[in-house]
């Protein structure tokens, strides 16, 4: 145990000589400075909690409500079967939550490509 407070004496003294140069407001200013972050870091995880225990869903940077997300991807559906190329994004959207979807690619068969 002696030798743990030897080892560690010279870094607490330097802790405590860094304290006490702050001057007489510099410890209230950085407990200040702490606590806005801690406050903010607070708010910030409460808002994530509360959007998820709502349900809410964040999908390319936006907040979806649970009946939203139907809608949305019976568009992205229609537009895959309209013969629009999806992003990468949207078809592993709708991979994630319709992976028992028709996809016309699948209905290609090998006489439907050129041999050469």
């Amino acid at each position: 145990m002696d030798m743990l407070v030897q080892f560690i004496e010279p870094y607490w003294r330097q802790a405590q000589a860094w304290w006490s140069s702050l001057g007489p407001n510099g410890p209230y200013a950085l407990w200040l400075v702490a606590g806005i972050l801690g406050f903010a870091l607070w708010t910030w995880v409460a808002y994530l909690a509360t959007r998820r225990l709502l349900g809410h869903m964040k999908i390319h940077g936006v907040w979806f409500r649970p009946g939203e997300l139907e809608p949305l991807l019976d568009r992205l559906e229609q537009r895959e079967k309209g013969g629009t190329v999806l992003t990468l994004q949207d078809v592993n959207l709708l991979d994630k939550y319709r992976p028992d979807r028709k996809l016309h690619l699948k209905k290609i068969g090998d006489s439907d490509f050129v041999s050469w």
